[in-house]
């Protein structure tokens, strides 16, 4: 019987919060649906059901997704943010625009909610670009025989984290997250839900098939570097992933990589910015395969806002206007002013002018793809070539890094 109740786009209610973890746990096919469960109870209880939004089609919930709000670094500036995950359609629901709906009604709930960033894991990156997003940065991964990553030192100085190792690990990674764009500020909110969802463990515990547990590496009893890790895969395929390793000198890594090399799997893996130098420390870099792959995806909620949260440059100064065109949210149409190191919106008309799409700007507004190569490639039109030089200043050079545990 055909259903004339249109499907509609909207925050759960608190009885429907299982549902929408059930449809996650269909969509992404795992045997237990505690995990989706954890992550939409969690933000439910934690930020409100408004932070979560469900497809209702024929009187049933058929897609899900959660909003993770937060706050990102844009190197030393803080900027309202939110993360989007476990975007799930039922099997038995799709092809129906389902999730369609639910991600132009997350862009809508952001913007309303004056989160100005946003950021996800794709499956595919043509499918969030239909909804804003854009490939945000690019991320280098590592990988190595354990034999390898064993010799490289004495893997002593590491040892299985605690809950007291927390502020020694966020100072750490707040040091590293200072020198990038895109990464969260890790707050204990931030690890309330890492440790509730994602079975994140600061208690000893180093079952890394199960779990996430993180280990520590100390030099004269203090903390100069973690990992945080895991063990997929079976037999020949199996790896053991450095899925997010910071350290503060070549010692430290080596002394956690070799640790890793200890649980037995074949293969030692760990992920880093784009810009690392690991190939350098080592006598044999040929034993390492290094890999350049797409990380995640960006958007910018609400430029002009966006904009106002960013430094510049002091010595900067000048007019430029915006229009940047928007798949859910229309047209930003804008003036800003360039003084004293800020930028702010201004209701006079500028001279000079860029226009492009909300992708593009989220590219130039994380540092990922610099003005002139965007107008190289076509993606903006400038009213003239000082427009695009201007633009050059007032975007800053930045490197946009998002470590593979900030998911959803």
């Amino acid at each position: 019987m055909h259903d004339s109740k249109p499907a509609i786009a909207r925050a759960p209610k608190y009885d429907e919060v299982h549902r929408a973890a059930e449809v996650a746990q269909l969509a992404f096919e795992t045997e237990s649906i505690q995990t989706w469960l954890s992550s939409f109870s969690w933000i439910a209880d934690n930020e409100g059901l408004d932070h979560l939004v469900v497809t209702e089609a024929q009187e049933e919930i058929v897609a899900a997704l959660v909003c993770t709000p937060g706050t990102c670094y844009i190197t030393n500036d803080l900027v309202p943010f939110s993360a989007v995950g476990s975007v799930a359609t039922h099997p038995d629901h799709r092809m129906h625009g389902y999730a369609g709906m639910i991600m132009t009604k997350s862009v809508q709930v952001l913007y309303e909610k004056a989160y100005h960033t946003s950021a996800l894991w794709p499956f595919s990156y043509n499918y969030y670009r239909k909804f804003g997003w854009e490939l945000g940065g690019e991320i280098r991964s590592y990988t190595m025989p354990s034999e390898f990553a064993a010799s490289l030192t004495d893997p002593s100085g590491t040892r299985p984290a605690t809950r007291d190792d927390l502020p020694a690990i966020n100072a750490l990674f707040d040091q590293m997250a200072r020198n990038y764009t895109c990464c969260c500020v890790r707050n204990e909110r931030w690890w309330g839900f890492k440790i509730a969802v994602h079975d994140l463990k600061l208690d000893g515990t180093d079952d890394p098939r199960t779990s996430l547990p993180v280990m520590v590496h100390e030099t004269d009893g203090k903390i100069d570097g973690y990992v945080m890790f895991n063990i997929s895969g079976e037999g020949e395929n199996e790896s053991i992933k450095g899925r997010e390793l910071i350290a503060e000198n070549p010692q430290a890594r080596r002394s956690i990589l070799a640790a890793l090399a200890g649980f037995g799997a074949p293969v030692v893996k760990f992920f880093a910015p784009i810009n690392d130098g690991f190939l350098q420390e080592l006598p044999n870099p040929r034993a390492v395969r290094v890999d350049i792959e797409p990380g995640f995806q960006f958007r910018v909620v609400n430029p002009s806002a966006a904009l106002e949260m960013r430094s510049v440059d002091t010595s900067i100064s000048g007019k430029l206007g915006f229009t940047i065109t928007d798949p859910v949210l229309d047209t930003f149409d804008f003036d800003t002013e360039v003084s004293e190191g800020r930028i702010t919106k201004v209701n006079s008309r500028a001279k000079e002018r860029l226009y492009m799409d909300i992708q593009t700007f989220a590219q130039l507004y994380s540092g990922y793809v610099r003005p002139v190569r965007a107008y190289e490639l076509g993606r903006i039109q400038p009213t003239s070539k000082e427009a695009i030089e201007f633009a050059e200043k007032v975007f800053p050079k930045a490197i946009p890094f998002r470590p593979l545990v900030e998911v959803g």
